[in-house]
């Protein structure tokens, strides 16, 4: 753990306070032309996100999903018209970075083993992610609090509230800002390490626009690309855990990330 002096967590907060208040705008602009993009996605009940982490501290690993199911309450496109309705709909997504106190991730271990709503302990994306973070001894998993030694997001921050990810038309409207979003989120926490449980052809084009150096490697079991962003974080590009063989996707991941170089 990062310890910080008064003066620096101070700065700490205003730029977290920065990140908010532009990630906010960016997500009401999306939301906007959402409004009045066409497509088949209008007549279903959508939901928002807005990534999860700690401010104060670098973090040794980012994990990044492709979207969210029923995060927050549920809305249609038409009823985004209403600017007050949007700004509502943001305030939302962002109140669930402020969960638990001030430690939003400890979401992932409050719903681990739930038996009457969602558990994170049947989704075979928080398990990997858990596995990684043992392998790679950034927390002890054992500990409730493991889930705040990282930070979570996802590449498309609108997705359809009832499951399912993005359809091509909803993500292809929506990415520009998305693209925005995830660029001042890594630029915020800094993490060490970035893993996107997306699959390669989901990230692409986030991976593209940043301009980053990756590579292909069939090689290293099953992840499907690694390499280094432009501020030295090392990147590990994975499929999405569902219908995978959990520990020897984990050992990929761990292992991709443990080599020197690309």
């Amino acid at each position: 753990m990062v310890s910080f002096d008064n003066e620096s967590e101070k700065n700490a907060s205003a730029c977290q306070l920065s990140l908010q208040e532009k990630n906010k705008g960016i997500l009401n602009g999306l939301l906007d032309n959402l409004a009045e993009t066409k497509g088949v996605w209008r007549e279903q009940p959508l939901t928002a996100f807005a990534a999860l982490g700690e401010s104060g501290n670098p973090k040794e690993l980012m994990v990044v999903g492709r979207a969210v199911n029923s995060w927050t309450n549920k809305w249609h496109a038409d009823d985004i018209k209403d600017p007050d309705v949007r700004s509502r709909i943001v305030d939302e997504a962002f109140a669930a970075t402020e969960w638990h106190d001030g430690h939003p991730m400890r979401w992932v271990t409050a719903r681990w083993g739930l038996r009457d709503r969602y558990s994170t302990k049947k989704s075979s994306f928080w398990r990997v992610v858990r596995a990684v973070v043992n392998g790679l001894e950034i927390a002890d998993v054992t500990d409730l609090a493991w889930p705040s030694s990282i930070c979570w997001s996802n590449l498309y921050k609108v997705s359809p509230h009832a499951g399912g990810n993005p359809s091509r038309r909803l993500a292809a409207a929506q990415l520009h800002s998305c693209i925005d979003m995830l660029e001042g989120e890594i630029s915020e926490w800094q993490p060490r390490r970035i893993l996107f449980l997306t699959g390669l052809n989901w990230a692409r084009p986030f991976v593209r626009s940043f301009g980053w150096d990756l590579k292909l490697h069939n090689d290293i079991g099953e992840i499907e690309a690694k390499g280094i962003a432009s501020a030295g974080a090392q990147i590990v590009i994975a499929p999405h855990p569902q219908g995978r063989r959990e520990v020897r996707l984990t050992k990929s991941i761990v292992e991709a990330f443990l080599q020197k170089g690309q």
